[in-house]
């Protein structure tokens, strides 16, 4: 007897009904993983300058928040923020500051930070013996060492130890940008270097009212001549602007490099300093410290650097021609 159409379809059913309920638990763990992945917090990075953003985000690019203390083009060493910036603490993982003294300005802020959660000096771990003697920002050795893409590849490796211990599950990620990232740093020394070889030897002289830049140029064959910094006000006096003309005109330097976020007016009394004394010593403002804002050109740490040396071989190739 053969059986009725429902009782030869009932298996049938069954297998068809097991089939899609393991389809569905297949479609729904699918889509749980990228969902889980998207709306995984990203971590919220606290930085104090424009520089050691941009060493967490060549380290990390997205998949960090960060949030930057120093605005843009301010004094690193001078700048002491208001209050209410303890509020950027909200929800951060970390907090990454230059180190070696640096940021003067913000000690009470990074003491609140450090009840927060981890804080990190980038420049911190750099041996002593390739960092500079002071270079008149009140620190006890010079902190510039970002003037030297050798030495800011280290302070790039210590953002990822740091970030890798906080998110060991992206370290393959951090560890492959800073891999080419440091390649593009090997790039930029051999760039700088390119650029200072146009400058005859006999002009790699230069005078500075700030040492830092012996980490820029001492590795090319440079001397740099750090000049008193003897201002008692915002700008020199008459006085000290001559003491400062008479030093530069000493060193045999045809340019006088000074930080661009000093005043012009403090350029104005050296440069007239200069004059009044019969020296064609010319005073070039360049920038030293600070990266632009996010997302402009300014903001990128090679470009910037590439831009720096080009001004200075130019302005000793023309000045002390």
């Amino acid at each position: 007897m053969r059986p009725s159409r429902g009782v030869w379809y009932w298996p049938s059913l069954l297998l068809l009904l097991v089939a899609v309920a393991g389809l569905g638990g297949c479609s729904s763990a699918a889509w749980q993983s990228p969902t889980s992945e998207v709306l995984k917090p990203r971590l919220v990075v606290i930085t104090t300058t424009s520089l050691v953003s941009g060493l967490v985000r060549d380290v990390a690019g997205d998949r960090v928040e960060v949030r930057q203390i120093v605005p843009p083009g301010a004094d690193a060493v001078a700048y002491r923020p208001p209050a209410s910036v303890t509020g950027l603490l909200d929800g951060a993982d970390v907090t990454f500051h230059h180190g070696l003294g640096l940021e003067t300005g913000l000690g009470s802020f990074l003491a609140v930070a450090a009840g927060t959660g981890p804080v990190v000096g980038v420049a911190d771990t750099i041996p002593p013996d390739r960092l500079l003697p002071p270079d008149g920002n009140g620190t006890a050795v010079s902190a510039a060492v970002w003037l030297d893409p050798a030495l800011w590849t280290l302070a790039l490796e210590r953002v990822t130890d740091a970030l890798v211990d906080l998110d060991p599950g992206a370290a393959d990620t951090y560890r492959a940008r800073t891999s080419a990232a440091g390649v593009r740093y090997a790039e930029l020394s051999r760039y700088l270097a390119g650029t200072f070889a146009m400058v005859p030897g006999a002009r790699r002289v230069v005078a500075t009212t700030d040492g830092g830049l012996s980490y820029l140029l001492a590795p090319h064959g440079f001397t740099v001549a750090v000049l008193p910094s003897t201002a008692s006000r915002p700008w020199p006096t008459a006085a000290e602007a001559g003491l400062i003309a008479d030093a530069a005109i000493g060193t045999g330097a045809a340019v006088v490099l000074v930080p661009a976020r000093t005043q012009a007016s403090a350029n104005a009394v050296l440069t007239s300093a200069l004059s009044e004394r019969g020296s064609r010593v010319s005073v070039l403002p360049v920038t030293l410290d600070s990266l632009g804002r996010a997302g402009s050109l300014e903001a990128d740490y090679e470009a910037t650097m590439r831009g720096l040396s080009e001004l200075i071989m130019v302005a000793l190739v023309v000045e002390g021609g």
